[in-house]
């Protein structure tokens, strides 16, 4: 996130959104971090300027309603990581990390946000511990989980609990 804003730096909205190198710049960014599926740049107004994501409604949608642009509206200023959401162009499940796009006075311009696909992180908690009997998880700070790999198998003493408690 701090290379996008480095690299819009100085930039207008219209600037950004006319911009094929900066649509460039995004596409290498997320071709390089498989765990990103996208990566939005939005206005105040949840209009998206510009993305990595090559669809004919990427810039008609409206991201208005995303729980990142609320929070950031309400006076959030720090990283947001909203729960998963089914992507609206995607049509896949994705979590969004945020970042709100300031004015140098504070006022908010709008944000920069990556979606991350759950299965990415899914995959991956399945190939190191691909031996073990494992649960994992990734959860955010208020307890939601954003990913979780295959249950762990019960092991015979909790097949018996519960065998007992059954019968």
């Amino acid at each position: 996130m701090d290379r996008i804003e480095d690299h819009l730096s100085g930039m207008s909205w219209d600037q950004i959104e006319k911009s094929e190198e900066v649509s460039r710049f995004l596409i290498g960014i997320a071709s390089k971090h498989p765990q990103i599926g996208s990566i939005w740049l939005v206005d105040a107004d949840g209009r998206p300027r510009s993305t990595n994501f090559h669809h004919a409604s990427a810039r008609t949608i409206s991201l208005a309603d995303r729980d990142y642009m609320q929070a950031f509206r309400s006076g959030q200023r720090g990283l947001f990581v909203g729960e998963t959401v089914i992507g609206k162009i995607s049509g896949r499940p994705a979590f969004n990390i945020a970042r709100p796009k300031l004015l140098k006075d504070g006022t908010l311009d709008g944000a920069v946000v990556l979606a991350a696909h759950p299965s990415y992180f899914a995959r991956f908690y399945e190939q190191v511990a691909l031996a073990l009997n494992h649960s994992a998880g990734l959860v955010r700070s208020d307890g939601i989980f954003l990913v979780r790999d295959a249950v762990a198998k019960a092991s015979v003493d909790q097949h018996r609990a519960v065998r007992r408690q059954v019968i």
